[in-house]
């Protein structure tokens, strides 16, 4: 995967005579099934002399990218930093805010089921010889690289397979079905009516959000709308190819356009104007949704804060490169002159602390997105759910460590004991992280997927890997990661710790397949073994070297670790019951033999806040990108059994996520309920609870405390 970004320098620099906020998003050349945008601010405001606030990364040194053809995949994230207000400053001055997502070229690496009418041949590189053929009929295609060493006639590579045999070759474009070859060329379009009912449809759930935040939101405004055209119009050469040349154009030129389409009364207000984009893949209503998941995202992740304020907007769309192209422009009034000016600083992913002195007060004035998960301490706007969610958890004789996130800023809270003499607060306390690991496995499995170029894939057969297991011709990877592969195996404690590859060898020996694949769901933690077999298997490397270089330090988690690499400091809480009058009943510990069985589905420590950050590191391109993630979640298409299970996560209709996990023999019981977008939910990892069950199971509790935090102002 390359990605292509401006250079970020290490201070924020303010300068220039208007107030006005420039967002570059330059994105990935589109690889398998994805795209990952990189967002880099330049931000200047009204001031005679530079100002420059350093950048202080208290977790550790910022890996910022050497230069600007680095092609490590580094996931930018706001910081709101507060500027002073000078004598100087005009602070009535309006906000003007661009944020474009630029538009790599044509993808050219897909999968998508085709079906071939005649005989297909397929040739080496070199187009020299013939290396297979394919019969008429419908298959599996992989695209992965295309050559335009004749562009009369480019050749593509791919992977054509039906589930029991695959092949490999190049083959000539015009070779493809119709849609798929406008795809590969980047000609796939829309009728202009289609392109109308994208409109139509993404105004309309536009104006319903706006107008949820301001009820006095207007109707959607020409003028707005003619300024998106315009723009969008003269965005195109940058979306189309996204270079230095071309994006100094949009900066010298994009407010050329809004003094000439927007009033001065329009001017006088703050302007934000939103590029994004998205496939074409489904009917206008599908692509809606996505289309307007990711403007929101585009908004959110740029540091838009005034479209909460939104008076008056308009929408343009086109069709680019073979995906749907929107642009957005938003009006809203202008602050109140004793507000400070904020402005938005795009760092590497980790706790970065920007201090800048305000000049009205003489004191310090930090105001940042708290990305850490954990907050030493609740300060005021946090007490009433502080109170609230440990009010219901002692009700409950719940004990352990909450994580509550809205808006996404997140604050934990603790209740009970972990031992004796240590509380759950101790920041040396981890809990067994159980069946809540199992979307970690599905995640490396995705990461696999692109860096084989879709030889592994959620097609392919278990018999590629496991050829012993009954029915592992008919199993599919996919069926695996769902739970609906058939296999079934009680979670039995072994005689004796197991090494990986023993306790590989443990489930093959006794995971039974008394249904056929597909046929229902049936939750086992053998399907996730075998998963982290078939990763072995793949990437040549044990499951724990796997999880540790890919997730724990790309992430800098410094409380998640395997059951056999806990530091000596670190505190396992002990699972405990109540009887409903006293706590802290028959404690206990995972059994050292059974974590060691449960290989890729349940075998380490965690606590709330880091997989809070391996949550949000599933979305933001630091574990995966948005389009891998959908990936993962077989993109919510129905699932057998109905309950929404893909991947490691039960996901919901209405946007939602959970999953829930235990450990057998113990009191362990974890939880999480979030938004997809990890904007506001909760995370329980508990280690008491009344037995026999409470008449509020976890995920009960957890509705609650979620309907509270979204609810609490």
């Amino acid at each position: 995967m390359t990605t292509y970004r401006r250079r970020l320098d290490c201070s924020l620099k303010i300068r220039g005579i208007k107030w006005s906020i420039l967002t570059f998003a330059s994105a990935v050349a589109i690889g398998l099934l994805s795209q990952s945008p990189t967002i880099v601010n330049a931000s200047f405001a009204p001031s005679n002399q530079e100002i420059s606030a350093g950048l202080t990364n208290q977790a550790s040194p910022a890996n910022l990218p050497a230069n600007t053809n680095s092609t490590t995949n580094i996931t930018y994230e706001p910081t709101q930093v507060t500027i002073p207000n000078s004598a100087e400053t005009n602070t009535s001055a309006p906000n003007y805010q661009l944020s474009i997502e630029a538009l790599s070229t044509p993808s050219k690496s897909f999968k998508v089921t085709a079906k071939f009418a005649t005989k297909v041949i397929l040739w080496n590189r070199q187009q020299t010889q013939k290396v297979s053929q394919v019969k008429p009929g419908k298959y599996l295609l992989a695209v992965r690289a295309l050559t335009q060493s004749s562009k009369q006639n480019p050749r593509v590579e791919v992977t054509i397979s039906n589930g029991t045999q695959r092949k490999n070759g190049w083959l000539q474009v015009k070779s493809l079905p119709s849609q798929i070859r406008k795809r590969v060329m980047g000609q796939e379009t829309v009728s202009d009516q289609k392109l109308t009912s994208i409109g139509r449809l993404f105004n309309n759930l536009q104006k319903d959000y706006l107008k949820s935040n301001n009820p006095d939101l207007s109707q959607d405004d020409s003028k707005m709308t003619m300024t998106a055209r315009k723009l969008l119009a003269n965005f195109m050469d940058y979306y189309q190819n996204p270079i230095e040349k071309n994006y100094q154009h949009i900066e010298n030129h994009y407010t050329d356009i809004l003094e000439e389409e927007l009033s001065q009364t329009d001017l006088k207000n703050n302007l934000q104007i939103v590029g994004y984009h998205t496939n074409l893949t489904g009917n206008p209503k599908t692509i809606v949704q996505k289309l307007f998941s990711v403007w929101l995202a585009q908004t959110k992740a740029t540091g838009i804060s005034s479209i909460q304020k939104t008076t008056k907007f308009g929408n343009a769309f086109k069709v680019v490169n073979g995906r749907i192209v929107g642009q957005t422009v938003m009006e809203s009034p202008v602050q109140d002159q004793k507000t400070p000016k904020t402005v938005t600083v795009q760092t590497p992913v980790k706790t970065v602390t920007v201090t800048q002195p305000v000049a009205t007060t003489g004191s310090g004035s930090t105001s940042s997105n708290n990305t850490s998960g954990k907050q030493p301490q609740a300060d005021n706007k946090w007490t009433a759910i502080d109170q609230k969610v440990t009010q219901l958890l002692q009700s409950q004789h719940v004990s352990g460590r909450v994580v509550v996130v809205k808006n996404g800023a997140s604050h934990s809270i603790n209740v009970g004991n972990a031992t004796n003499s240590v509380k759950n607060a101790d920041d040396r306390v981890v809990f067994p992280l159980a069946s809540l690991q199992k979307v970690i496995t599905g995640a490396i499995f995705t990461q696999l997927v692109n860096e084989t170029h879709a030889k592994l894939n959620q097609k392919e057969p278990l018999s590629d890997y496991f050829p012993k297991v009954p029915n592992a011709n008919k199993i599919t990877i996919r069926d695996l990661l769902d739970h609906v592969s058939g296999i079934d195996m009680s979670e039995t404690t072994p005689p004796k710790v197991l090494s990986e590859d023993e306790a590989i060898q443990y489930t093959l020996d006794n995971l039974k397949t008394p249904n056929q694949p597909e046929q229902k769901f049936d939750y086992t933690n053998a399907n996730y073994t075998l998963l982290a077999g078939i990763l072995k298997k793949v990437a040549k490397q044990s499951y724990e070297q796997l999880v540790t270089t890919r997730i724990i330090q790309k992430l800098g988690l410094q409380h998640t670790f395997f059951w056999d690499q806990k530091p000596s400091d670190a505190i396992v809480a002990e699972s405990s019951q109540s009887d409903g009058k006293q706590d802290n009943l028959n404690p206990a510990y995972p059994s050292p033999a059974l974590l060691s069985s449960v290989v890729g589905a349940g075998n380490m420590y965690s606590t709330p806040e880091d997989y809070l950050k391996i949550q949000q590191g599933l979305e933001n391109g630091q574990i995966l990108i948005n389009d891998d993630y959908n990936y993962l979640a077989d993109d919510n298409k129905p699932s057998i059994g109905g309950n929404g299970y893909h991947g490691g996560l039960y996901h919901e209709d209405n946007h939602q996520k959970w999953v829930r996990g235990t450990l057998s023999g113990t009191n362990y019981e974890n939880g999480m309920d979030m938004d997809e977008d990890n904007q506001n939910g909760v995370i329980l990892f508990t280690n008491q609870h009344i037995k026999p069950e409470p008449t509020n199971t976890l995920k009960g509790l957890a509705e609650q405390i979620k309907a509270f935090v979204k609810a609490n102002n």
